[in-house]
């Protein structure tokens, strides 16, 4: 004999479902956030180290001065810490921090020469590092009521003459005449972030991006709701059987195991359920807003199949 309240409470489930169900089927799709490791811009090995060289050269013309040394080493060590927080996540070694001893002052408008050969050999070989990244110059320029820190930064890398990587970060403090004190706190700040945006450019970085789950429909819908419980393997299922007709929701279907299999870092199954979508678009007539999305899925997914390779040696996945 079947309990009628046990009987009752799975209608009230049933029922609950459905109107669930019901809700997210209204919505057409929704835009699901993923990490993408995007390659840096410089290719380094990263598992080699790397040192800040403060090659101590300062504009004569700055509109700031940092007397006291043991401040400026404080400001330094901030600059490193933006350059450690991309690296921590690698699980690398922090980078160290040297210093050259002797105060240069260059006039505004000149720029230091690059480091010597026998000046990066020293360096390298005393300290057994790989790359050295010189902070060639410091700057600070009044701009309204505000000043502007710039750094000329260089990135050498042991054996070779030439820098593998010059540009020049700047970032703005704003002044407060009534707290000065407070001053040392948005400067440490902006070495920080100084130090954080040159990461970008010599090691990967993860990225958010957004991507459709199409979910309008009872099978789309269900499957999304898989997708949000990390039941992956029952959302294939359900989406692969909606792919095997010939409709418009069979196009989501593939749209969506296009997104399932990135997710997962299969990059080419991925590809083949896009490349599936598109060829049923032939047959279906689809409005232009889906077809663009489809395309420039499919240039974002040739992308990120090409930057695979500079990543595996970017952050030698093979070795």
């Amino acid at each position: 004999m079947v309990n009628l309240s046990v009987l009752k409470s799975a209608k009230l489930v049933f029922a609950a479902g459905m109107i669930i169900l019901g809700e997210i089927s209204c919505t057409a799709y929704r835009n699901f956030q993923i990490e993408v490791l995007e390659p840096a811009l410089v290719s380094i090995d990263v598992s080699k180290r790397i040192a800040l060289y403060d090659r101590n050269i300062r504009n004569a013309e700055s509109a700031l001065r940092i007397e006291k040394e043991d401040t400026e080493y404080l400001l330094l060590r901030e600059f490193v810490n933006g350059l450690d927080s991309h690296r921590t996540i690698l699980e690398k070694d922090t980078v160290i921090l040297l210093k050259n001893n002797q105060l240069i002052y260059f006039k505004d408008g000149k720029s230091p020469q690059y480091l010597s050969c026998d000046t990066l050999d020293f360096l390298c070989r005393k300290y057994k590092i790989d790359y050295l990244l010189s902070l060639e110059m410091i700057s600070y320029k009044m701009c309204g009521d505000d000043i502007n820190c710039y750094w000329k930064l260089c990135l050498y890398q042991q054996g070779i003459n030439d820098p593998i990587d010059s540009v020049i970060i700047n970032k703005s403090l704003l002044v407060n005449t009534e707290m000065p004190d407070a001053m040392f706190d948005d400067l440490a700040t902006a070495y920080w972030e100084g130090g954080y945006v040159y990461a970008h450019r010599i090691i990967p970085t993860w990225e958010k991006t957004a991507r459709r789950v199409y979910r309008q429909g009872r099978v789309l819908a269900l499957g999304s709701i898989y997708m949000e419980t990390e039941q992956v393997e029952k959302a294939a299922e359900i989406w692969i059987r909606a792919a095997e007709m010939q409709n418009k929701k069979s196009i989501k279907a593939n749209l969506n195991l296009a997104y399932l299999y990135e997710s997962t870092g299969d990059y080419r199954q991925a590809q083949h359920y896009l490349e599936r979508a598109q060829e049923l678009t032939q047959i279906i007539n689809v409005n232009h807003k889906l077809m663009d999305y489809i395309h420039r899925y499919m240039r974002i997914l040739d992308d990120r199949i090409r930057k695979e390779f500079i990543l595996k040696k970017q952050i030698n996945i093979d070795s």
